[in-house]
Order: C-alpha cells, then sequence, then structure tokens
C-alpha cells in the first residue's frame, strides 16, 4: 500500500488528476464525502482489516 490511507468517517483530500468529461473539478480542488458504511473487500485498504 503505497499511496496514504484517509481514515475516519468523512475522508477529504486533494483532487489528483481528471478524466476528460470531468468540468466541475480541477487539479488541486478539495473534496470529501460523505459517511464512509462499508468498503469492497478487495483493496489493500480493506485487506488490512480496517472498518
Amino acid at each position: 500500500m503505497g499511496d496514504p490511507a484517509v481514515t475516519g468517517h468523512e475522508p477529504v483530500g486533494e483532487v489528483a488528476d481528471v478524466g476528460p468529461g470531468v468540468r466541475d473539478l480541477k487539479v488541486g480542488d478539495r473534496v470529501g464525502t460523505t459517511w464512509v458504511q462499508a468498503g469492497c473487500g478487495t483493496c489493500d485498504y480493506c485487506a488490512l482489516g480496517c472498518p
């Protein structure tokens, strides 16, 4: 797991890249998400057994 892990229930971060159709965000924008109830069960973070 080389990337930093964001722990907690309301993660925030910075946009690192955007796809060709993205018009509302740009690299460097601060973003966040709502409460994370469950993970995918297969990524590095989930494989560590993190809630």
